[in-house]
């Protein structure tokens, strides 16, 4: 409690200066700022992002938290239309669940809306990762929004290699 006391001012501090930088009307700057400096912190500092594709024991806990809500909404609640909505690194946990087709009721899931999608730093963080490297089903929409400040996405999707994030449906293109 009392290094959270002390620290809070210093947090404050540095939220204020990072405000004061998206305040600057030089896009190379706020980049510099934003997904050079910060992003090694934010990307490699924080323990849960890690532990998930590091951890396959932990990353199929997680995993199964969004199997059990998407069970419970089609067995006791009735949807049939599933909307997976995910932020930051829940972008990886959803897109491995939905790409690794242990996800139950996957065709009930029409759209896929991110943002702040945690999935470029993934791959460049652990580009052999066989769970990260599926397609998407052909019958989900999906939406990803982001921003090049933003230092968790860094820009638009791109993942290394040849096989493509969304394979849609003609239907749904």
């Amino acid at each position: 409690l009392v290094a959270y006391v002390a620290g809070l001012p210093l947090a404050y501090l540095v939220v204020g200066l990072l405000w004061l930088v998206t305040l600057v009307p030089i896009p190379a700057l706020r980049e510099t700022v934003f997904v050079k400096l910060i992003e090694p912190f934010l990307v490699r500092g924080l323990g849960d992002f890690r532990t998930y594709l590091e951890d396959e024991v932990q990353a199929l806990h997680i995993r199964e938290r969004l199997a059990d809500d998407v069970r419970w909404l089609v067995e006791r609640a009735g949807c049939t239309d599933l909307i997976v909505v995910a932020h930051s690194h829940g972008t990886v946990v959803a897109f491995d669940a939905l790409t690794s087709g242990r996800l139950p009721y996957p065709d009930r899931v029409r759209k896929f809306i991110t943002v702040g999608a945690a999935l470029n730093n993934a791959w460049q963080l652990y580009p052999s990762a066989r769970r990260l490297a599926g397609t998407l089903p052909s019958h989900i929409f999906w939406l990803d929004v982001w921003s090049y400040y933003d230092p968790v996405p860094g820009g638009q999707l791109e993942r290394p290699g040849a096989r493509p994030l969304v394979n849609p449906a003609a239907t749904l293109m």
